[in-house]
């Protein structure tokens, strides 16, 4: 059995605790959903990102907080830059 690629949403409310949830698909629409028989109810927060079935839309999986790469970025040229200080001194 192959695996279906899942769609990315965002929880925006629970609407009864670990039973159903309200998701929006960016640009779709907004769908009332439950989780996977995989998942707890503790798994999913409001406004986490999820893992979607295309199909059923029902929560697989929850995923990390997206991640700004110019943020990163910028982070990572000031660590760089205090290293080197610290190494010249």
């Amino acid at each position: 059995m192959s695996q279906h690629p899942l769609q990315v949403a965002r929880c925006t409310k629970i609407i009864t605790h670990g039973e159903k949830y309200l998701i929006s698909v960016k640009q779709i629409a907004k769908f009332v959903v439950g989780l996977s028989e995989k998942l707890a109810p503790t798994d999913v927060d409001e406004g986490m990102r999820v893992g979607v079935e295309r199909n059923k839309y029902s929560i697989q999986l929850p995923l990390p907080p997206k991640i700004d790469p110019t943020v990163t970025m910028y982070y990572l040229l000031i660590l760089i830059d205090t290293i080197l200080k610290v190494a010249v001194e």
